[in-house]
């Protein structure tokens, strides 16, 4: 099971391609300010959505190392896929630029 906070499903949303808000909402469930997916309608959704050139299949080695460390993280929410001091790593973007780093210093 997946939960994503309601506000950060919204601050991500620009990221993903139109109806990704829709589509979430009719697999998931609302449990206070989350939404509850499965992991297989999480994944699907994922795929569906993602913007084309940040999908996490594409993202090099220091990406997917990054997010290792973030997924186990205590400053990290929704398994990894976001920070409480940074917003959008989980797309890669910013985990894959060697220059950036972890505002905890992990990385």
């Amino acid at each position: 099971m997946r939960k994503i906070n309601i506000k950060t499903l919204h601050e991500v949303a620009p990221l993903r391609l139109p109806g990704y808000l829709d589509a979430v909402r009719a697999r998931g469930r609302v449990e206070g300010d989350a939404i509850i997916l499965s992991d297989e309608d999480f994944d699907v959704l994922r795929r569906q959505y993602q913007v084309p050139g940040i999908a996490s299949e594409a993202l090099g080695p220091v990406a997917k190392q990054r997010f290792a460390v973030c997924k186990s993280c205590a400053q990290s929410k929704e398994a990894g896929f976001g920070c409480f001091h940074h917003i959008g790593c989980c797309f890669g973007r910013w985990r894959s630029q060697p220059e950036s780093k972890c505002p905890e210093g992990k990385w």
